[in-house]
């Protein structure tokens, strides 16, 4: 039985694969064609090679990326929604509303005021990004 990440996905054993997560989980906002580069593979296998390793596509798991460091900044800074958005790299905000609604069930600025107050009142408050 494979480990699964925090995320949800099959830890990869291909080291193009590893390095590629690695990636992701620091700048998710990177397209297909830059990561295929850096992993010196065209971008087909890249992606067949990222579902087969992972059990999810890249797509989806720099969106989910994304949408867990919007949750963290959502709790943990002062920044609007918009500044937020365009660090995490999804600068328009209706997708971002949906996706962030879709994924947690509140709307982000919702989100904010419902569990602001539970992450700040909790000491030494960790939430993994993955």
């Amino acid at each position: 039985m494979r480990k699964e990440s925090a995320l949800g996905t099959r830890i990869p054993r291909d080291e193009r694969i590893k390095q590629i997560t690695h990636i992701l989980r620091n700048r998710p906002w990177l397209r297909l064609r830059q990561l295929s580069e850096m992993a010196d593979l065209s971008a087909s296998r890249l992606q067949h090679l990222f579902k087969q390793e992972t059990g999810r596509s890249i797509s989806a798991y720099a969106k989910e990326i994304q949408l867990n460091m919007v949750r963290v900044l959502l709790l943990h800074s002062r920044y609007s929604l918009k500044e937020i958005g365009q660090a995490v790299g999804v600068p328009d905000m209706a997708n971002l509303g949906r996706y962030f609604k879709r994924r947690f069930g509140y709307t982000p600025s919702l989100y904010r005021r419902r569990f602001r107050r539970i992450a700040l009142l909790t000491k030494n408050s960790q939430i993994n990004l993955l």
